[in-house]
């Protein structure tokens, strides 16, 4: 029997929320999880690692707002060379800094020794840590076009071909993220170390279908605006044609790794209902951009919280690890784009497109996060698919990821005037645990960390 969805979710939450979650601050080392993953969304920061602060020791997993311990910060490499990128680029995205002294991630290439660590350091040093929700003044923003073209001068620097860049062989067998980011790890189940090792395999495979499939609607939009517009030396269009080559080596790293972790899984939506309603609204979505664009922050927010907390989890496999970082490198350019973008495109808006904006795109951001595992990755390893996708969901560690993600989301739409503080939509509200005003309410929810990181 197919379940909806959507049931009773809202109510089921909040007395989820107000019976299991008070789960309150949990520190590690300096790790501050009530700041989250949160991002600043005030002014632009610089992205590149001139303006890097690396800090903490090795093996710790840190979020957003921990800054170490108070180090300076550090170039890498050459980088510095490139003050003019730096010094304009939007980098407040929540990948830290690393010394390279992490267990097995020492290099980004698994098992390619010529590849040194200083490639994973540039990669991690791409995108810059702030603490969430402070608005920085500490320089003007540049003009949008300005700041788009100094986004294609970064693109053009760093062409990273992933056939080229990562020992696929080096996946191997076995568990491929750890215990605490497997999405049943807030379920009280006994699941054997063979049946973990299949199910995170089934998990990250389907994460990453649903990243190409979602790429492919972005490219789409991108396409229909190149087509389309009258002026084809726009910075704008130059930048979406990076950011359409970027997206396909992503899918194209997508796949490889969809090939070697030798997934099983059936997703139980193919072809139903559920499908055809979101083929049919995909075909209207790439013909608003205002609209796509708000879900391009989704695709992008959600999937680097995940990223993020795989990547810097000790357990997850160095191959995994290193793809997770080159993606997120380049996604920070794009959700720049994406936040300098967005304000021009909402004011030419219609009324109907910014309804759909207001109390449409949140549902459709539900499912998507919702869906990323879907219910066939549980069957695969002999749970009851339906059934434990729904119990999953309502988990306070499933939660928190997915308040984290998308309080981002609101933050841009408040910074950019697409809503107004003290007018948070209901739909939005319930999709990120926020008031009217876009602040978090409810008891903290903790993300889900290494047990020696959360102790």
């Amino acid at each position: 029997m197919v379940v909806d969805p959507f049931a009773k979710l809202a109510d089921e939450e909040e007395e989820l929320l107000a019976r299991r979650c008070s789960v309150g601050r949990r520190r590690a080392g300096g790790l501050d999880q009530s700041a989250g993953v949160g991002v600043d969304r005030g002014l632009e920061q610089p992205l590149f690692p001139g303006e890097i602060g690396v800090g903490g020791g090795g093996g710790e997993a840190r979020l957003a707002g921990d800054v170490g311990h108070g180090g300076a910060a550090e170039p890498v490499d050459g980088e510095a060379l490139h003050r003019d990128v730096e010094e304009a680029l939007a980098g407040p995205f929540a990948l830290p800094g690393r010394h390279g002294q992490r267990r097995g991630h020492r290099s980004i290439i698994a098992g390619q020794g010529h590849y040194s660590n200083d490639l994973k350091l540039s990669l991690d040093s791409s995108i810059r840590t702030d603490e969430a929700g402070v608005m920085t003044t500490t320089m003007k923003p540049p003009a949008a076009d300005e700041r788009i073209a100094r986004l294609s001068t970064a693109s053009v620097r760093k062409v990273l071909e992933p056939e080229e860049l990562f020992d696929w062989d080096s996946l191997g067998k076995g568990q491929v993220i750890g215990d605490e980011l497997l999405t049943t790890s807030g379920l009280d189940l006994d699941l054997s170390a063979d049946t973990k090792a299949r199910l995170s395999r089934e998990e990250v495979s389907a994460m990453l279908q649903m990243g190409i499939r979602f790429e492919a609607v972005l490219n789409a939009g991108f396409a229909l605006r190149i087509a389309e517009t009258q002026d084809v030396t726009d910075p704008r269009i130059g930048y979406m044609l990076h950011e359409i080559a970027e997206e396909t080596r992503h899918q194209r790293a997508f796949i490889r790794l969809i090939e070697e972790l030798d997934a099983k899984a059936v997703n139980p939506v193919s072809g139903g209902v559920l499908e055809r309603f979101l083929q049919f609204n995909i075909r209207r979505f790439i013909k608003m951009p205002a609209f796509l664009l708000v879900l391009v922050l989704a695709g992008e927010e959600i999937p680097d919280l995940l990223q993020k907390l795989a990547a810097e989890h000790p357990d997850t496999n160095p191959l995994l690890a290193s793809v997770n970082r080159y993606h997120r490198q380049e996604e920070a350019r794009h959700l720049s784009f994406a936040r300098t973008t967005l304000p021009e495109l909402y004011a030419r808006t219609g009324r109907l497109e910014r309804l759909r904006i207001r109390h449409f795109a949140p549902v459709v951001i539900q499912l998507l996060f919702r869906m990323f595992v879907h219910p066939g990755v549980y069957s695969a390893v002999g749970l009851p698919g339906w059934k434990t996708w729904q119990a999953v969901n309502r988990t306070p560690e499933r939660l928190a990821v997915r308040y984290h993600a998308t309080r981002n989301i609101v933050r841009t739409l408040l910074d950019t005037g697409v809503f107004e503080r003290g007018h948070v939509p209901r739909g939005w509200r319930a999709l990120c645990g926020v008031d009217r005003f876009g602040e978090p309410v409810g008891p903290e929810l903790s993300l889900p960390l290494p047990a020696a990181s959360a102790s």
